[in-house]
């Protein structure tokens, strides 16, 4: 199994901060960034971050990572979720 370093490529706000982060791809207008080997989805527009493969699904005790999850294909899940879910309007997601 072999490891690749990923370099930053770009400068996103996250949450009101600047951060340098490895964006894998840009899918239907939302970031999936590598940040140390986790995948997240940035939301530009909001601000925010999404950690795929985190279950917080639990109402007590420690959240859990899902190694199964930490990919970009979920990631794209996540964001047809998201877009479906908040109701798309002329293509564009209302949220």
């Amino acid at each position: 199994m072999s490891t690749t370093t990923l370099v930053p490529n770009e400068v996103i706000t996250a949450y009101g901060e600047l951060r340098q982060v490895h964006v894998c791809e840009t899918y239907k207008g939302f970031n999936i960034i590598d940040t140390g080997g986790v995948i997240q989805v940035h939301d530009p527009k909001h601000e925010t971050l999404f950690i795929v493969a985190l279950d917080d699904s639990k109402t007590c005790g420690h959240r859990v990572m899902v190694a199964e999850a930490n990919n970009v294909a979920t990631a794209r899940k996540y964001i047809n979720w998201l877009r479906k879910s908040k109701g798309e309007s002329n293509g564009k997601a209302t949220a």
